[in-house]
């Protein structure tokens, strides 16, 4: 009795059969691609059409650029304020009244925690107040003063503060330096005691004519106030010390500009 031959179980039951046509192959292949290239279409990046220049409100555009370009500045001047605490501060002066964190938030489109953080900041730098009208049980905020003087004002007092700081540092190095000997501790004490110096002149400049002041400090009104004869005196004393200022190695001041001998400009 013969037996049967057995028929492999795994053999693929799609495969073509002797005699099918060879397009139903290729017609089943590009099937199987169709879903593929559906959906590499579908991830792929689109063109948005740019608006047009009627469709562009020129009020919102120049007050997102003025919201970038003073979060830039405060965040530049003032360590452990970011730039939204800039945004918060050109937003504070474009709307001229005091507002709520859940305001500032909505307007800047930013956290409650950001802007509560920067508001802390902004207030610890003497730029915003804080405050709560009677009746009220929410607290709004407010620039201290106008701006841009109470930011000249923060920034001149911090200026103040790094120059008293820093001969407080100097003091404390030469302290701890003591009566060292070697060439090594007279470099270093040589350094200290210039750097010291330096900072000494530059206290006794603001004690001089800084106003002492933690507010807001109007630039405008202390030029205005300062003779002609004395600005054009200063502006030429200014000019002569930037031309006596160190050149780099290929002749030129550090502003890039060639250096010019001192020798010809004579005291006006």
């Amino acid at each position: 009795m013969r037996k049967s031959a057995s028929i492999p179980q795994n053999r693929p039951q799609n495969r073509p059969q002797n005699g099918e046509p060879a397009r139903a192959e290729a017609a089943r292949a590009e099937a199987a691609r169709a879903p593929r290239a559906t959906a590499a279409r579908a991830s792929a990046p689109t063109s948005k059409p740019q608006p047009s220049a009627s469709q562009v409100d020129p009020v919102q555009t120049a007050r997102a650029a003025m919201l970038d370009g003073v979060g830039r500045e405060i965040a530049a001047s003032f360590p452990g304020i970011t730039r939204l605490g800039g945004q918060i501060v050109a937003a504070l002066y474009l709307e001229g009244a005091p507002l709520s964190m859940d305001e500032l938030s909505e307007m800047l489109g930013r956290s409650k925690s950001n802007v509560f953080a920067n508001l802390r900041a902004l207030e610890a730098a003497g730029i915003a107040v804080r405050q709560r009208a009677s009746g009220t049980r929410h607290d709004t905020f407010a620039l201290r003063g106008k701006y841009p003087d109470v930011v000249v004002g923060a920034y001149l007092s911090r200026l103040r503060r790094v120059v008293v700081d820093k001969v407080s540092l100097c003091n404390r190095s030469l302290e701890l330096l003591g009566e060292a000997e070697g060439d090594e501790a007279d470099a270093l004490r040589d350094k200290l005691t210039s750097l010291r110096r330096k900072y000494e002149r530059f206290a006794t400049v603001f004690a001089d004519i800084v106003p002492m002041t933690d507010g807001p400090v109007d630039l405008e009104e202390i030029i205005d106030a300062v003779p002609e004869t004395m600005m054009q005196m200063l502006a030429a004393m200014a000019k002569r010390a930037l031309a006596r200022s160190p050149s780099s190695p290929s002749g030129t001041t550090t502003s890039g500009e060639p250096q010019r001998a001192t020798t010809a400009i004579k005291r006006p």
